[in-house]
């Protein structure tokens, strides 16, 4: 380990909290900047948290939240392996929270540490928040970028568009989004499952396309972040202009695809086809998922939009942020500079306010305290006893919430026959076409990927009960075997988020996934297993990677210790992946602890938006 770094910080290392990557980053800006050594321990360490909360979904680090509970976070509870006595950490901690700090910071590191309208510094400190200048950059772009085009009001809207509007579309939130989408060139269209999101952004481009224009045919561009969202999207936007009436000639509805895609990905370069000096062939860009969206991204997908044209995000803001730094919808959505962009649809058709997924969600979503949480778990008590109604949305929940796999090495019986009447259907399904119809009945949902109801045991585990049943497992790739992509492969159209499932088809196992595009009614696709791209198994899946799809059925899995991945977003989202039934598995203490918290990014977004 590098000498110009002090032992707490490398001790952080020892304990999981900070990665090589963290010190030898800082390591290398003390030595390209020639920084006077030795560089006092509490900057060293605010440093180098900045790359950490880069890797942990966070665009920056303000310094008044720095704790050494925060900095000790885990994906599993592994308190017990910070070293005892330890009075170094708590004491920097308190020096970093110091209002004064970021003046000390920026004075014993002025070649590093630059602030908000500085130039050439690795590190930007803006309002108290640390960042790496690139995610800097990309924040202040976006807050740029969208008070730009938040303040582009255009042309008021004719009576016979008014018209046309109140035609399409009957409920008064619905009616407000599009004349937003309409007179503006930034609108964000949030709300639950069931709002009607794709419905009415179908309806706003119908619209466009027949008001009057310079004589160019209109271009819409769509996309999501992952395959499995731009599919549905395809299928959603298909099925609703079957039931408009034709748009004019030669206006272009490109098939929705991945933002990489859509933004031009070339491989092995972070930088995209298109940007600032060579835009989108766009008048219309729509963007689904939204949620999903990272901060990298939505800069880069800002940059490549052309200055005339319309940026529309769909997407539900409760919904758990993207995997990569940034919450950028929850952001744009909190934002006081952007309310009268944004719409929410509040009136679920799959989930009415009084069916049990739609009070309970709404109910987790509204907790403010622990009397919330409790009265939440009470919630759940009452909805999983209300089995009389089967055309709503049925929650039931397990009678144990121990592991799936008991001390004694044998299943959990509850969990074993959830599986079995899940997978069985799917088992039985000879043919691609019915084996995807089949999965889409039933998945496993985890919140975490490692441990007792981590992702990784869960699969090996259904594995273990399907085998009961006709499947038979081995190392590598067998029949029925069900995966999931977890790196994008443009050559072969395979994309992160992709489920695939492998079929003996005579000797040969072959791996078959959905149709691309909207082309419905198309053959699953084959795919030789050596020629896949980084997949893993996937009959159970994390609640993020679930975003974007829908079951019938779904079994959520929560952990019985406290885990800082558990969150009431994380709940929100993967309750509402269903359309006939949801089974929970969890403890009282873990349902509210989970309700109770809520994922907090460290951002400037929304407080530069006010």
């Amino acid at each position: 380990m590098p000498d110009t770094l002090c032992e707490t910080t490398k001790d952080l290392q020892k304990q999981g909290a900070l990665h090589a990557l963290d010190l030898h980053l800082l390591d290398m800006a003390i030595r390209r900047y020639d920084v006077p050594l030795p560089l006092p321990d509490a900057e060293q360490l605010a440093l180098a948290l900045s790359s950490m909360a880069v890797r942990r979904g966070h665009a920056c680090v303000e310094l008044a939240a720095v704790t050494p509970d925060w900095i000790l976070e885990r994906e599993q509870n592994a308190a017990a392996d910070a070293p005892a006595n330890n009075d170094t950490l708590p004491h920097l901690c308190a020096t970093i929270r110091q209002p004064d700090f970021g003046e000390q910071l920026a004075a014993a590191a002025p070649a590093l540490v630059g602030g908000a309208d500085s130039a050439g510094t690795p590190y930007v400190l803006a309002s108290a928040r640390l960042y790496l200048r690139r995610y800097f950059e990309y924040e202040r772009f976006i807050v740029q970028r969208l008070r730009a085009m938040a303040e582009a009001r255009q042309a008021m809207l004719a009576d016979k568009v008014r018209t046309a509007i109140a035609g399409l579309l009957d409920h008064a939130d619905e009616q407000r989004a599009a004349e937003q989408a309409l007179t503006r060139k930034f609108c964000v269209i949030t709300g639950g499952p069931g709002t009607g999101k794709t419905h009415t952004a179908a309806r706003i481009l119908h619209l466009l396309a027949a008001m009057p224009s310079d004589g160019r045919a209109l271009r819409v561009k769509s996309a999501a972040p992952t395959g499995k969202a731009a599919a549905r999207m395809n299928e959603s936007l298909a099925a609703a202009r079957a039931t408009l009436s034709p748009v004019p000639e030669g206006t272009i509805f490109e098939s929705a695809c991945t933002v990489e895609r859509l933004l031009g990905y070339q491989h092995g370069s972070p930088y995209f086809r298109y940007d600032a000096n060579r835009p989108l062939p766009a008048d219309v860009v729509l963007i689904d998922e939204a949620s999903m969206l990272d901060l990298a991204k939505m800069a880069k997908l800002l940059r490549a939009l052309p200055d005339n044209a319309r940026l529309v995000l769909l997407g539900d803001m409760h919904q758990l942020a993207s995997v990569a730094p940034g919450s950028v919808l929850g952001d744009i959505c909190a934002a006081p500079a952007l309310a009268d962009c944004v719409v929410e649809l509040r009136e679920s058709r799959r989930f009415p306010a009084d069916s049990p997924v739609g009070r309970l969600s709404r109910t987790v979503n509204s907790a403010q305290s622990e009397a919330d949480a409790n009265a939440a778990w009470d919630l759940l008590a009452e909805v999983a006893a209300e089995q009389d109604n089967p055309a709503q949305v049925q929650v039931r929940r397990h009678a144990s919430a121990e592991p799936p796999a008991l001390p004694s090495g044998e299943l959990d019986a509850e969990f074993a026959q959830t599986i079995l009447e899940g997978y069985g259907p799917f088992l039985q399904a000879k043919e691609a076409k019915a084996a995807f119809k089949a999965l889409a009945r039933f998945r496993v949902l985890c919140a975490v990927r490692r441990g007792p109801f981590g992702v990784r045991t869960v699969n090996r585990l259904v594995e273990q009960v399907l085998s009961n049943n006709g499947l038979r497992p081995q190392p590598g790739f067998y029949d029925h075997r069900v995966i999931i992509v977890t790196r994008n492969d443009y050559a072969r159209g395979l994309f992160n988020g992709d489920v695939g499932i492998a079929l003996k088809n005579g000797s040969e196992t072959v791996v078959y996934f959905e149709p691309a595009g909207d082309a419905a009614s198309s053959d699953p696709r084959p795919f030789s297993w050596r020629l896949l791209p980084e997949h893993e198994t996937a009959f159970a899946m994390t609640v993020h990677k679930s975003q974007g799809s829908q079951f019938e059925q779904a079994l959520l899995l929560l952990p019985d210790l406290p885990n800082p991945a558990l969150a009431r977003e994380l709940l929100y989202t993967g309750m509402t992946r269903v359309s006939r039934q949801l089974d929970i598995r969890v403890t009282r203490e873990m349902f509210i602890d989970t309700v109770r918290k809520t994922t907090r990014r460290f951002s400037g977004l929304r407080h530069a938006l006010t």
